[in-house]
């Protein structure tokens, strides 16, 4: 079956989506605020506000106004959740969450990368077709019916294929359009710019086995991808520091990758 170029991209979109959601981990929060809540919002439009409304305490997607100070600083923001949004002044009366020192949304990242890889996926399907029936025909109108009912019956694996009684095989001349197999090597380029994507993320990605890599090289890679995530995760804790000091909370959050690469690094050396 064909994939059309619409379902890669929405299908590599939800996966890196559900991977950016679960790379930080809020603990201590209020009730009924999740830390999904707030990396949602953050991955969305790269900025997010907690404040008070209706008893509670909140976190919304934050939209940054043109009223900043001096260091080009938000003094407000706007809030937005579902239904509706309302202006909220910071510093004394909310806190503003940083995806990033640019307040950019993790999403603006990922929509880069998976209009590449979704190039890379569409050429790899279309090369393998190409493989399966790498021909051109030359016909005439009188046979033009019964090739496009072979090619369909080809395309969908019928082990037998039926020529009416009428059928002259010579008015039909076939063509190999030599179409080479590059298939390996889009699934190489596709498997790289994976590896591209998972050190964005700060995730160990590195494949290749130890043996094959001195230890700067090692070194080197893993400063790099943990400097990757620490962009992400400073903002983090500098807010969760402003949170709590506002309202008398005890937030923390933690990186989860940092859990997984050290799980993977535990299973590498045994």
């Amino acid at each position: 079956m064909k994939v059309d170029r619409q379902y890669i991209e929405l299908y590599l979109y939800r996966k890196y989506k559900l991977m950016a959601l679960n790379l930080f981990v809020w603990e201590n929060l209020p009730d009924g605020l999740e830390s999904r809540h707030i990396e949602r919002a953050l991955f969305n439009g790269g900025s997010a506000v907690m404040y008070k409304k209706n008893g509670g305490i909140v976190c919304f997607e934050a939209q940054q106004t043109h009223t900043p100070n001096v260091y080009n600083e938000p003094i407000d923001v706007t809030a937005i959740y579902m239904g509706g949004s309302e202006t909220v002044k910071l510093k004394d009366n909310a806190v503003l969450i940083l995806n990033n020192d640019e307040s950019i949304s993790t999403q603006w990242f990922i929509r880069y990368f998976v209009q590449r890889m979704a190039d890379i996926e569409s050429s790899l399907q279309a090369n393998i077709r190409q493989q399966k029936f790498p021909y051109l025909f030359k016909t005439n109108q009188k046979t033009l019916l019964s090739i496009k009912n072979i090619y369909n019956k080809i395309e969908n694996d019928e082990p037998i294929i039926y020529a009416d009684k009428m059928f002259d095989e010579n008015d039909l001349q076939v063509f190999n359009t030599n179409v080479p197999f590059v298939a390996d090597k889009l699934r190489a380029e596709k498997f790289e710019l994976e590896r591209e994507i998972l050190t964005f993320f700060g995730l160990n990605n590195n494949y290749e086995k130890k043996e094959r890599l001195v230890t700067d090289e090692v070194n080197s890679n893993n400063e790099f991808i943990n400097n990757n995530l620490e962009i992400m995760f400073k903002c983090r804790k500098l807010a969760c520091e402003e949170i709590n000091k506002l309202f008398g909370l005890n937030v923390s959050v933690r990186k989860v990758c940092s859990e997984l690469n050290e799980v993977k690094e535990v299973q590498d050396n045994e």
